[in-house]
């Protein structure tokens, strides 16, 4: 069974990431896909993604760039953290950081790259659009044409 595991650092995601650890183990999966996607709107962030702004001095930083380059450093810490717990499993995780729409994106790779399913927590580190569901978990419920396993 073919994984993709929605990450973004909130609560929900390790809840997320947990169950497809557990999925992984039941299947004798020994690979998975952590993904994380951020909106494109997000210049700043896309330029921490490539450690561009990472590498300057602080000094040279503005206050909304820093924090957006904290915000990627946290994340990916996170993920690695996550990373880690899948390999003292023997599970091998492929780490995928992409620009653009998450729905989308989501779907999209979810769909050509073939995975069986995707895993994704019931809200993230967005706003709450939704009372029930996050935007991004429900938009993916929505559009995606492979199960989808919604963990809360």
């Amino acid at each position: 069974m073919k994984l993709l595991v929605c990450f973004d650092g909130s609560t929900q995601s390790y809840k997320a990431a947990g169950e497809a650890k557990k999925l992984a183990q039941i299947f004798g999966e020994k690979e998975v896909t952590l993904i994380h996607v951020y909106p494109d709107k997000d210049a700043l962030y896309w330029d921490a993604v490539n450690q561009k702004k990472a590498q300057e001095s602080p000094k040279g930083l503005s206050e909304s760039e820093r924090a957006q380059v904290d915000k990627f450093m946290r994340i990916k810490k996170m993920a690695r953290a996550v990373e880690e717990d899948f390999e003292s499993s023997n599970i091998n995780v492929n780490k995928r950081i992409i620009k653009g729409d998450p729905v989308v994106k989501i779907t999209e790779i979810a769909a050509n790259e073939k995975y069986d399913m995707i895993v994704i927590g019931n809200r993230g580190l967005g706003g709450l659009k939704k009372m029930m569901l996050g935007s991004i978990s429900n938009g993916v419920i929505q559009q995606s044409k492979v199960n989808v396993l919604v963990v809360k």
